[in-house]
């Protein structure tokens, strides 16, 4: 599927594996499956593991990253060999090879391109707040996390909290872009944020006040605000939307569930299709104010300067912890 990735990019060796940190990392997954899983299962995720030979330079390199160490220690159930060991990361049509140069890309951003005040507030005390309105306990924000819940379905998430609760998620990771664009004709930048999840909460408790605070905007909107601030921060105008079909949780019998989701969803943000994939260009285009009802252009425009406000607090906050001379 990824014949067309650039092979100079992840390092050929022939070589026995590393000593010692990728034995010590196979044996420590290896150990929790045990605790976990039955033996057949423990043994097929063991089988995936040792797929890490075809770039044993690049899972070494994870096993020396801090931001890959805490994210795994907290979300990955202490498994070093995570990208490997599911059944799928990131996307259902990533080969080996490609998961481990997505993962390694992504955790290198993380430790090279932020200073430590980032790390500190986005790997250990609990997120980056980009943006917030109101005060105390009534508030509302978006906070920059790991990947959260799911982290073989993105590395980073940004959360929207009403009143301390999650409602909302959108998760991405930072990949090259040669393994959704091979043949380089799509014009992405070398590394390319790739957006892989997202998630509503079923409860509606707190719609009521959401809706009057912020003029019916959707909690997706002002996720998608606070994504495009991020972009904005590293002067890239571009993102990859993933497809339906191709997500890690989907199944034959919730395909078109997930293609609504997803696909029908970037559609309406303008996307056009890369692949099994969606290629997004930001800013998203917005309809004119002059094509609407009257009665609807006063409640549209507030909700705009509710997603203008997110966008530009999220570029500030996040072009701040940028280290000079790094992005994507």
């Amino acid at each position: 599927m990824f014949s067309g990735v650039d092979r100079t990019v992840l390092p050929r060796s022939s070589a026995p594996l590393p000593q010692p940190g990728l034995l010590r990392a196979f044996a420590r997954g290896l150990s929790r499956d045990f605790q976990t899983f039955p033996m057949p299962v423990t043994l097929l995720r063991a089988g995936r593991r040792a797929r890490l030979v075809v770039a044993p330079g690049c899972s070494a390199d994870l096993c020396n990253s801090r931001s890959f160490a805490v994210h795994m220690a907290e979300q990955g159930r202490g498994d070093p060999l995570l990208y490997l060991s599911h059944r799928y990361f990131l996307s259902r049509d990533f080969t080996p090879r490609a998961r481990i140069l997505a993962a390694a890309a992504h955790y290198r951003h993380e430790d090279t391109a932020l200073c430590d005040e980032y790390f500190r507030a986005v790997y250990l005390n609990g997120g980056l707040r980009l943006w917030r309105a109101g005060t105390g306990d009534a508030g509302y924000d978006i906070v920059l996390q790991t990947g959260r819940d799911v982290c073989r379905e993105g590395g980073l998430s940004l959360v929207f909290r009403a009143k301390g609760e999650s409602i909302g998620i959108l998760s991405f990771s930072f990949l090259p872009s040669r393994i959704l664009d091979p043949r380089g004709t799509a014009g992405l930048p070398p590394l390319v944020s790739f957006v892989t999840r997202k998630h509503l909460t079923q409860d509606r408790a707190y719609q009521p006040d959401f809706h009057r605070a912020f003029h019916r905007a959707t909690v997706a909107q002002m996720l998608i605000s606070a994504f495009s601030g991020l972009l904005q921060a590293k002067q890239v105008d571009v993102a990859v939307g993933i497809g339906g079909r191709m997500h890690p949780s989907n199944t034959p019998d919730r395909t078109e569930q997930f293609e609504r989701a997803y696909d029908l969803s970037w559609q309406a943000l303008g996307a056009k299709p890369l692949g099994q994939h969606h290629l997004l260009h930001f800013p998203l285009p917005h309809k004119p104010l002059d094509e609407m009802d009257a009665a609807r252009r006063k409640r549209v425009r507030q909700r705009r300067a509710v997603q203008h406000d997110i966008e530009t607090s999220a570029a500030a906050i996040y072009a701040s912890m940028l280290q000079r001379g790094t992005g994507i």
